[in-house]
């Protein structure tokens, strides 16, 4: 992970989540790809990243994606996000995880589906 992103701990006041949500240059997102189920549970990893002006921020539909296709991970990492989530599509409920915790039943799957177990 680069230094562009900061781990956040705690509660996340509504004020900041506003502030960032804003902010082009920022952005506040967790996600379970790139850990273990383990690692994930254990951690539940919240980011703030600032990465320079994120011009895709709020950007919707075709210019969305052409926008996108001008930063390579970008299109590649939501392609592959979009794929998984809709591989996992239907799948509901809660699943007893690593270390017997419950978590959404999607997101087992969709971790199961990136490639990390």
């Amino acid at each position: 992970m680069g230094s562009a992103y900061v781990i956040l701990s705690g509660e996340i006041s509504v004020q900041e989540i506003i502030r960032i949500k804003r902010d082009p240059t920022m952005r506040l997102t967790t996600s379970p790809f790139g850990y273990t189920p383990e690692e994930y549970i254990r951690l539940h990893p919240r980011y703030v990243a600032s990465c320079g002006r994120m011009n895709w921020k709020g950007v919707k539909g075709a210019k969305f994606w052409e926008i996108a296709a001008k930063h390579g991970n970008l299109k590649s990492g939501l392609e592959k996000a979009i794929r998984i989530s809709k591989e996992a599509a239907g799948v509901y409920g809660v699943a007893i995880g690593p270390g017997g915790k419950l978590m959404p039943a999607k997101c087992l799957k969709q971790i199961e589906l990136s490639g990390r177990r």
